[in-house]
């Protein structure tokens, strides 16, 4: 789930699960089902920006390299724009451009969920990968 960012090594698993106990494992369940019952879906994985955590997209990236899907990575590609939260790595991303983003994108600053405008701002960026499957 989405809400899962603290997911231990054991939780997170490895390339050779093939139960839904790990997310290695869910994923390798869902994705061989897909690529073998309808083996021409436009399949494509959105990884998060704001709250994810590193270790969590890294293994989303594994896992998307591993079954030959492309993913969308919305806080780790310079090539988006910046949302909630900025970049995994911020060393090189000016604080003030990221307090920006936050105020301008997120519900309250107690509530960092992401309001209308950030869903429709991410919107075009989200269509562009979705029509490009």
């Amino acid at each position: 789930g989405l809400n899962e960012t603290t997911l231990t090594d054991d939780q997170i698993g490895t390339k050779t699960d093939d139960t839904n106990t790990t997310l290695w494992g869910a994923y390798n369940v869902v994705l061989e089902y897909f690529l073998t019952n309808m083996p021409y879906a436009k399949i494509g994985i959105i990884i998060s920006d704001a709250w994810m955590p590193t270790k969590y997209a890294n293994t989303l990236k594994d896992i998307c390299k591993y079954w030959g899907i492309p993913y969308l990575d919305l806080k780790g590609d310079n090539q988006v724009p910046m949302g909630i939260g900025g970049r995994f790595d911020n060393s090189d991303v000016n604080p003030k451009a990221i307090s920006l983003r936050n105020s301008a994108f997120q519900v309250s600053l107690e509530n960092s969920h992401p309001n209308g405008k950030a869903h429709e701002y991410r919107s075009t960026i989200v269509e562009n990968f979705l029509r490009s499957l």
